[in-house]
């Protein structure tokens, strides 16, 4: 995307913005009951509140952070009335803006998600009208109004930031509600034991609702730090994941230095070798992971071109030489033990541990009826080429002794209605392949930018 149409896309997020939060401001003034100016104290000691409040809580992960003050925004609807907790959220997110000074966009995201959430909310609470805070009519009355407030203030928030990152809303709600649920539901229920204490209390009781508010925050502190523990831990997995890639692309172009017959089976194993695993319904993590696997599974052999009947003593040992070049690279995890595997026996007789049966891993069993068939089919066969049913034949002969059965019906479906060209991986070219690395690498990179949740 272009600088020019991220400036347009910016201008059009703030846009929306300013419009929600314009419209919740004025659902505030004009609809909802209340006199801020006949209480303007409790309002300026409400909005300081607010203000230390959000200065306390770090970052929850690069891109979200809590705000500590989600109850005291939503304690003045029942304890002032709504429109004075309409003017205090106002003040309140300004002021936090007038201190740090982020961005303009983002100052009006938080508006727009305070705003029009808390003007719903207000609206809840007047439509049902309870004579007191401190019976159950009450108590249910303002619940029904955090809730509101909660449900849309989450829905907004989804809504906005994925605009403003560019990613789906409903990656963004998931995102967001792994991050930060256990909290959401606290604040909920601080709002409501806050008020109703203060209610109880009267304002007198205000100290013992400071006491608690202190330690409500200083748990949001704590629940931060641990997340950022946890960020941390993520981005070392996010770069890790970039690496990933560089060293798949690097060792690609090894290998078809070398051998470039090597290289284009390596690519036609990995393509069939996902298409198969799609078809035994595993997941997209373990189809990336299949295909790396397949890119990989003869690095073994570098420095090789395609083995004589002479070599096969000497090369047996290539998954073992492969798993030992890949297990220290952390970011392809599983993919040295797949590759370690790939020449296991369904009936326990291939290397280079003889395993069996379900004890082989199935990626492995998927790589190597793929790479078997690409031997019989490939334009570079060291054998004579075989057609695809020819390959088939002689894969079904062998299911149950040296391939797992209910991979090559796999393969079987897979190729059902695909040309020649397809069937013998004519076209296959490494970098193809080396294209779908870089979309699984770039499907696990996202970014986002910093916004008050």
């Amino acid at each position: 995307m272009t600088t020019a149409q991220d400036a347009s896309g910016t201008r059009r997020l703030a846009a929306q913005c300013a419009l929600t939060a314009a419209g919740g401001l004025a659902v505030g003034l004009l609809v909802l009951d209340g006199d801020p100016f006949a209480q303007l104290q409790w309002v300026a000691l409400a909005v300081v509140a607010i203000i230390a409040a959000e200065s306390l809580v770090p970052r929850l992960a690069t891109n979200v952070r809590v705000a500590a003050s989600e109850g005291l925004l939503l304690a003045p609807v029942a304890l002032l009335d709504p429109r004075s907790a309409i003017v205090i959220a106002t003040l309140g997110v300004l002021g936090q803006y007038l201190i740090e000074r982020y961005r303009v966009v983002s100052v009006l995201m938080n508006l727009a998600v305070t705003l029009a959430p808390l003007a719903a909310a207000g609206l809840v609470y007047q439509v049902l009208s309870p004579q007191s805070l401190t019976d159950l009519e009450g108590t249910l009355a303002f619940t029904a109004a955090c809730a509101t407030f909660t449900v849309l203030h989450v829905l907004l928030f989804a809504a906005f930031s994925a605009k403003d990152d560019g990613t789906t809303m409903r990656g963004r709600l998931t995102d967001l509600l792994q991050t930060a649920n256990g909290y959401l539901v606290s604040e909920l229920l601080f709002a409501i034991a806050l008020a109703s204490l203060i209610a109880l209390a009267g304002w007198g009781g205000a100290f013992v609702a400071a006491t608690i508010f202190a330690l409500q925050a200083h748990s949001a502190v704590l629940v931060a730090r641990a997340n950022q523990q946890r960020q941390i831990a993520q981005d070392l997995a996010v770069r890790q994941t970039a690496l990933s890639w560089g060293m798949v692309s690097a060792l690609l172009n090894t290998l078809n230095a070398y051998a470039p017959s090597l290289a284009r089976h390596s690519a036609a194993v990995a393509r069939l070798s996902r298409l198969i695993a799609a078809e035994l319904d595993l997941s997209r993590d373990e189809q990336d992971v299949v295909h790396t696997a397949g890119l990989l599974h003869d690095i073994g052999l570098i420095g090789r071109e395609r083995p004589t009947p002479e070599d096969w003593r000497r090369i047996a040992a290539h998954p073992r030489l492969a798993h030992e070049m890949l297990r220290d690279m952390t970011e392809f995890g599983p993919v040295a033990e797949i590759v370690l595997h790939h020449h296991e026996r369904f009936d326990g007789r291939g290397y280079p541990d003889k395993l069996a049966g379900e004890a082989i891993p199935l990626a492995s069993r998927i790589l190597f009826v793929a790479e078997a068939y690409d031997a019989m089919t490939g334009p570079d066969t060291y054998r004579t080429r075989r057609s695809s049913l020819e390959a088939l034949v002689e894969l079904r002969k062998r299911a149950g002794s040296q391939f797992d059965p209910q991979v090559v019906d796999a393969l079987n479906r897979v190729l059902k209605g695909t040309d020649h060209a397809f069937r013998h991986s004519d076209s296959v070219h490494y970098r193809d392949e080396l294209v779908v690395e870089r979309r699984i690498v770039d499907a696990r990179l996202a970014g986002a930018p910093t916004t008050r949740l």
